[in-house]
């Protein structure tokens, strides 16, 4: 259950990336960071891309 926090955590991450004027391809580049940042913290790999995809409409860097 603990874990829900830190996948907010990184929802938080997303959201002020889109709020400060972050799109685009920039966008997709700093999710696929800050992806591999929580994965490295011990997250789901799949479920980060799910929220990056389903919840923020970005999709992976080209």
């Amino acid at each position: 259950m603990l874990t829900r926090v830190y996948y907010k955590a990184f929802g938080g991450q997303m959201w002020r990336l889109q709020n400060t004027g972050v799109s685009g391809e920039s966008l997709a580049i700093e999710a696929a960071v800050l992806i591999g940042t929580w994965q490295a913290r011990g997250l789901s790999q799949s479920v980060l891309e799910a929220i990056r995809t389903e919840v923020f409409n970005t999709s992976a860097p080209v």
